[in-house]
């Protein structure tokens, strides 16, 4: 056997690490976009103020 093989998973503990992920890229998406429509939100309120 040659040393650079590695043995492979089980298909549940793949399914298992590729829902992490999902999960984890779904909750970065969402805190970006919530960021991003504070700062938009935000940004608009200076320009509309004169002060």
């Amino acid at each position: 056997m040659d040393q650079s093989m590695i043995d492979p998973i089980s298909p549940q503990l793949e399914v298992v690490i590729y829902g992490y992920f999902v999960v984890v890229a779904g909750i970065g998406g969402y805190l970006h976009v919530r960021l991003w429509k504070a700062w938009r939100r935000n940004r608009r309120g200076e320009r509309a103020s004169p002060n």
